[in-house]
């Protein structure tokens, strides 16, 4: 065995330390099929909430272990939660690598489908999707920031005696960055590279263009030919 693969084996370890093994195994051999789950590429940790009903899916040409962890510690000087991890029906679709920090939520409606690209990031924030939200690649969303394609009710119109539309899907295109406290409401399409400063609401009217910077609520575009390079930040979180 080369030195380099002695290496990599001691960077696992090391890293496997913040997680839970038995809750590990028992995830990834529970919700995934045998030739994906005997690599371990979920990582689990002891503080984790899950209520499972629906399917978990990863679509990726290289399967790893480690390559999707939930719930370790990120930088975070609270005291750490876990991942509350309910699906009560739906699909939570994997296309890569993925870092879900703690105190987060990942809420699935019964039919929904979340798709989340490679190289996904967060800690401290809430996915909410009761019927489709799909990520782009490299995505990485601020703390206390919430995605969220519905509105949790309805309301009625007597004028025209209409009911409004409770949920519409989100698409996130590829790098976007959410700062600090971003609210993504339902019916959001954004487009590539684009820049989210802290506080900001983007809502289906929301107008983007690639390599932008939008801010405010509602968010509009105030920079254009603005991105972030993922890559010059720490390159090891976003392995495929």
């Amino acid at each position: 065995m080369t030195k380099e693969k002695l290496l990599k084996i001691k960077r696992i370890f090391l890293d496997f330390r913040k997680y839970s093994l038995f809750n590990t195994i028992y995830f990834n051999f529970h919700y995934l099929p045998f030739k994906q789950a005997i690599f371990l590429p979920i990582w689990i940790t002891y503080r984790n909430y899950c209520l499972f009903k629906g399917r978990l899916v990863i679509e990726s040409d290289k399967i790893y272990s480690g390559m999707i962890k939930m719930g370790a510690i990120n930088y975070c000087f609270n005291r750490p939660k876990g991942v509350a991890f309910v699906n009560r029906g739906g699909i939570l679709k994997f296309r890569g690598s993925c870092f879900i920090g703690n105190d987060s939520i990942i809420e699935i409606g019964e039919k929904a489908i979340l798709d989340i690209g490679t190289g996904f990031g967060m800690t401290c924030s809430e996915l909410k999707c009761y019927k489709r939200i799909t990520i782009g690649k490299y995505c990485a969303v601020g703390k206390k920031s919430r995605i969220t394609d519905t509105d949790s009710h309805v309301f009625k119109n007597l004028k025209n005696n209409t009911v409004s539309v409770a949920t519409q899907e989100i698409i996130l295109g590829d790098n976007n960055w959410l700062g600090f406290r971003t609210l993504v409401l339902k019916g959001t399409h954004s487009c590539n590279d684009v820049i989210v400063s802290a506080y900001s609401v983007l809502t289906k009217r929301t107008e983007f263009v690639d390599k932008c910077i939008v801010s405010g609520n509602p968010a509009t575009i105030v920079g254009v030919g603005y991105y972030r390079d993922p890559f010059d930040e720490d390159p090891k979180d976003h392995e495929d």
